[in-house]
This record gives structure tokens, C-alpha cells and sequence, in this order.
């Protein structure tokens, strides 16, 4: 008997897997989810201040093709954040979308979807393939299991988060990696970046070094969504979020394991179109106080 609960009970795991077009090995997440591990994005404190955004190298610039300047930031813009928040310490993984989407499922909400695996596979991979509403309901999600107001960042929380202080093309200076004591540090996943997984997938969320404030894989890794609408220009649009009706694209902040160097700097930017997947985009989210939060 005990035999046959349990092969009927496997059984069950392995067609859930199928149904929801899940690698096999989703039947241990299923079983860990069952006995109570709830995965959530760990948050880092951002206090207000301002920055100056965009690409702060006029060298750099003047060897960016007129066209492409939008994409750097350019002209830049001085920027007051007024209001602290905290910020994901790691781009939103598999594992923690993986369960919110059972969770979601177990309430009746059937309509959401597990989303497809990236190449590398899914747990502390970063999580792509998912479009920038599914985002923004993740984090609203989020927010209410927290008691806090949670959201995607606007781009200019993201790049004063992201840059920690720092006027330099990355969180860490102006070349791609970092020399300590004579040997090169490899600091983030792009091509050209020099990390094993350059140009062919995304690397376990954490796998370089932070910036000053602890925030990982602000540069390279996957492209994150931001709640701000796209515009060519800095021209407000960058302080606020869009509303979900609202048309046209928006923003992505850090650049790609699929991008050059250049467009891993904190001023790289770009804009999608909300309800496309991409396997190089994800997103990691903001949360406030319901007090002070805006």
C-alpha cells in the first residue's frame, strides 16, 4: 500500500512537471514548496540623495554614433531621489517566481504560468522570459506578503541605485574588470566581460563581486525591466512609472550576458515592448514603506 501512495504520488509530480512544461528535476522544488520553503528576493536599503544620470565620460561619448546616444543616456540629467527605499539584492531568480507562480496556481489562479527555462536552467538563475506586466505583478505580490509597496524601480531609482555613488562607467571604475594587486578581477557577464558564461546564458545570480551599496549583477547578467516609459531623452518620464494601459515601450536598465562591454556601463539603457519575453530580460523589484513610500 505504501508502495503504491508513493508511485502514485511520484506519478503525480512527474505529469505536473509536464503540464507546466517544467524540467524534471521541478519535482524537488514542487516537493520543497509542499513542505512550507517560501523563497522571497532578499532587499537592500537605499537612502535618498541625487546623482548625476547618464554617461559621464565625454571621451566615451564622442565616439558613440549620433543615433546610439540615446541608448548611453546622453544628454544627461541632474536627478534628485527624494524618498529611501530598498531595492532587490539579486535580480528576481527562477526560484522565487517558481513560487509565486504555485502559489498563485493554488489560489485558483490558473491563468498564471510557470515561465519557459532559460539555457543554464532555472533555481538561482536569474528569471527571463517573462513580460513587464508579469513583472509588476510579481512585485505587487510581493508587496502584500511583505506589508510594504513593492514595484519595478523607475530608471532613475535603478541607475542611483545601481551606480552606489559612483560617476565611473561601471560600479566599480571605467574598465571592465577590476585589477587588484596586479591580476585581473572578473567582474560581471557580457561579451568581453572574461566570465565562463559570456555571451551564451545568464550566471547564478551573485556570482561577482556587489557594488557599494550590495546590490549584485547590476551590470551584465540579464536586462531588467524598470517601471518607467521609454523616451529618447531624460525628459521626466524617468522619475515616474507608466500605467499598465499606457502605450508604447519601456525602459530596460544593466545591459546582458548577450550585450557588449558598453552597453554593461550604468548609463546603458534600452526599451522593450511590455508584453514581450525575451531570454535576456528579467527584473528585480523595489519595495517601500507603505508610509513613506511613493
Amino acid at each position: 500500500m505504501l508502495v503504491a501512495s508513493l508511485t502514485a504520488f511520484v506519478g503525480e509530480s512527474y505529469l505536473w512537471t509536464r503540464r507546466n512544461d517544467l524540467p524534471v528535476d521541478s519535482m524537488l522544488m514542487q516537493q520543497r514548496f509542499r513542505l512550507g520553503y517560501a523563497p522571497l528576493p532578499e532587499l537592500v536599503p537605499v537612502r535618498p540623495g541625487s546623482f548625476d544620470m547618464g554617461e559621464q565620460d565625454q571621451e566615451f561619448l564622442k565616439r558613440v554614433p549620433e543615433q546610439s546616444l540615446p541608448n548611453f543616456g546622453a544628454p544627461g540629467k541632474h536627478v534628485d531621489v527624494a524618498t529611501s527605499f530598498s531595492l532587490g539584492k539579486y535580480e528576481v531568480t527562477y526560484e522565487e517566481l517558481d513560487y509565486y507562480v504555485w502559489e498563485q496556481q493554488r489560489a485558483g489562479h490558473a491563468d498564471v504560468k510557470y515561465p519557459l527555462t532559460a539555457k543554464g536552467g532555472r533555481e538561482r538563475r536569474p528569471v527571463v522570459n517573462v513580460t513587464w506586466n508579469e513583472a509588476a505583478a510579481y512585485a505587487e505580490w510581493l508587496g502584500k506578503r511583505k506589508h510594504l509597496e513593492c514595484r519595478l524601480p523607475t530608471e532613475a531609482e535603478w541607475e542611483y541605485a545601481a551606480r552606489a555613488g559612483a560617476r565611473t562607467a561601471y560600479p566599480w571604475g571605467d574598465q571592465v574588470r577590476r585589477v587588484r594587486q596586479g591580476e585581473e578581477e572578473v567582474m560581471a557577464n557580457c561579451r568581453g566581460c572574461g566570465s565562463p558564461w559570456d555571451g551564451e546564458e545568464s550566471a547564478p545570480v551573485g556570482s561577482f563581486p556587489p557594488n557599494a551599496l550590495g546590490l549584485y549583477d547590476t551590470s551584465g547578467n540579464v536586462w531588467e525591466w524598470t517601471c518607467s516609459p521609454w523616451s529618447e531623452r531624460f525628459d521626466g518620464n524617468e522619475g515616474r512609472c507608466a500605467d499598465e494601459q499606457e502605450s508604447g515601450g519601456r525602459v530596460l536598465r544593466g545591459g546582458s550576458w548577450g550585450v557588449s562591454q558598453d552597453g554593461a556601463r550604468s548609463a546603458g539603457r534600452g526599451g522593450n515592448d511590455p508584453d514581450n519575453r525575451h531570454s535576456g530580460i528579467g527584473f528585480r523589484v523595489l519595495c517601500a514603506s507603505p508610509i513613506f513610500g511613493h
